[in-house]
């Protein structure tokens, strides 16, 4: 008769992983009530995430969600239980992981929050604009998801204008993302008083939550898109490449304020540990490329925005 099995001494004879399971076979049995706990990663990317457990006819039969080939599952995939057993040797390196999901074999989510360039004000059509575009680009491994609220702030404000208010960044929040990707700061530079402590501090608000108890990498603008809007063909901003592209729109007092906007972002980046990505510099010998207001991206500088930051996701996961 077999021994019922417990949290401290469990033997393996075999183990084998199928596409969403893994077997694992023992010479012992056990009851519900002394049932060690089984957790699976991906040796890559995951961390531990409680799995579930059957227990049958000498092996216990480990069930995951799974958007990988099998190929990719049986070269990645490892588990353990609570007694210590391991299936891998060595240090796992922990990325984000959703709760009750196995994505690390499958896709990793990637969050775009922000403004009105992430919710792709004046592009027509869905699937010309950025977080869409970078889909296409990242392809299946990956799922992106928009949130997007146009002329929202990284600080709070008296209009009650901060992202952080919005459904958009609840929704981001129920995403549970492995990455968020901010463009927030532009709308910062003509908002109510300014205060670089307090901006500083509503934006690192933001971004604890989005890193939430998972984990979450988190990349940041830390060079915001160009503004090439002027009035009398002056410069929109210090440091606008084509002060000749003239729009009928008041530059709204960002001449000052965006330097400091960015040195709050690339402060924040530093401090709290966040990717920096210039967007600034691939788009501002592009002035053509806007909806017709000088300030938001068409389709074509939609497209440049999302292979810059599939660049920079590529660099942070290069096997996927």
């Amino acid at each position: 008769m077999l021994t019922a099995v417990s949290a401290h001494a469990f033997t393996v004879t075999d183990t084998a992983i199928g596409n969403g399971e893994i077997t694992i076979k023992t010479p012992q049995a056990a009851s519900p009530a002394d049932m060690p706990t089984f957790e699976v990663a991906d040796q890559r990317y995951g961390r531990f995430i409680p799995a579930q457990a059957e227990w049958k006819d000498g092996a216990v039969k480990l069930t995951y969600e799974s958007h990988a080939t099998l190929k990719e599952q049986r070269k990645n995939v490892a588990w353990r239980c609570s007694d210590g057993t391991k299936s891998y040797e060595g240090d796992i390196p922990f990325r984000a992981v959703p709760p009750g999901k196995f994505p690390a074999v499958g896709r990793l989510k990637v969050a775009c929050v922000g403004d009105s360039i992430t919710f792709g004000y004046g592009i027509q059509k869905t699937q010309d604009k950025y977080p869409e575009q970078l889909q296409k680009i990242l392809g299946d491994k990956f799922e992106v998801g928009r949130f997007g609220n146009s002329a929202k702030t990284a600080a709070r404000v008296k209009d009650g204008v901060w992202f952080g208010l919005q459904r958009e960044h609840r929704q981001a929040l129920d995403f549970r993302a492995d990455l968020y990707v901010s463009n927030l700061g532009i709308n910062d530079t003509n908002r109510g008083t300014w205060d670089t402590e307090k901006v500083f501090a509503d934006y690192a608000e933001l971004i604890h939550a989005w890193r939430g108890p998972q984990g979450a990498t988190i990349m940041l603008w830390t060079r915001l898109a160009p503004d090439f809007r002027s009035v009398n063909r002056a410069p929109g901003f210090p440091g606008n490449v084509n002060p000749a592209f003239d729009f009928p729109l008041n530059e709204m007092d960002t001449a000052t304020r965006r330097p400091e906007m960015e040195a709050v972002c690339a402060r924040l980046a530093k401090e709290l540990h966040c990717h920096a990505i210039d967007m600034y510099s691939p788009l501002v010998n592009h002035p053509e490329n806007t909806v017709g207001d000088g300030l938001h991206p068409n389709p074509a500088s939609a497209k440049i925005i999302a292979e810059q930051t599939a660049k920079a996701i590529r660099n942070l996961w290069p096997d996927k």
